[in-house]
């Protein structure tokens, strides 16, 4: 199968920030459908125009570019065609593959929403400017996503619910979460 290099310079783009990685994933290709080289494909995010015809993405974990072809819903799944990739002999070599994005090539989202990469590593203060920890890891909840807060000094994890009474302020550009701490969350004192 051959791969070719991208166009643009998102192979080596490096990150915005040093803690920030250079690639994620945005999906999984499936099992091959139909005769022409499709392949089911799990999708990670919510904004499906990264997989756009004419679109680059990188496969695997040597980052191999391919464009996509073409992308389209079928039932509740989805179904994605790439450059070279035209029989299921071809697609099934590709099954189980995951598919990257450069990082600075992500969707922008709206107003308070974050990807969890921009939230790793945050400094937390609680409202009164006192020193709370570091996001170290976010846990996902079916009511709100929690925060697990690492405290250096005392090396205890506290875990703050994503709500807005709690959180009340993200700064990416200040690399800052300022939390209001709960009578029930333990901050470790």
């Amino acid at each position: 199968m051959s791969y070719r290099s991208c166009s643009d310079t998102s192979r080596n783009s490096g990150s915005p920030k040093k803690s920030e990685p250079e690639f994620l994933p945005v999906g999984k290709l499936g099992k091959p459908f139909g005769l022409r080289g499709e392949m089911r494909i799990e999708v990670y995010l919510d904004d499906l125009k990264v997989f756009s015809p004419g679109n680059d993405l990188f496969i695997d974990e040597s980052r191999n570019c391919l464009r996509v072809v073409s992308f389209r819903a079928s039932g509740k799944n989805f179904l994605i065609r790439l450059e070279s990739i035209d029989t299921p002999e071809k697609a099934r070599l590709l099954t189980n593959q995951t598919i990257y994005l450069p990082t600075k090539n992500l969707p922008t989202l709206g107003d308070g929403k974050y990807y969890y990469f921009q939230l790793i590593g945050m400094h937390v203060e609680d409202d009164e400017g006192n020193n709370v920890g570091t996001v170290v890891e976010i846990i996902e909840t079916s009511a709100n996503d929690v925060y697990v807060v690492l405290d250096e000094i005392t090396q205890k994890e506290i875990l703050i619910p994503a709500i807005p009474s709690v959180i009340l302020k993200i700064d990416i550009e200040s690399n800052l979460i300022v939390v209001k701490l709960q009578e029930w969350i333990d901050d470790g004192s």
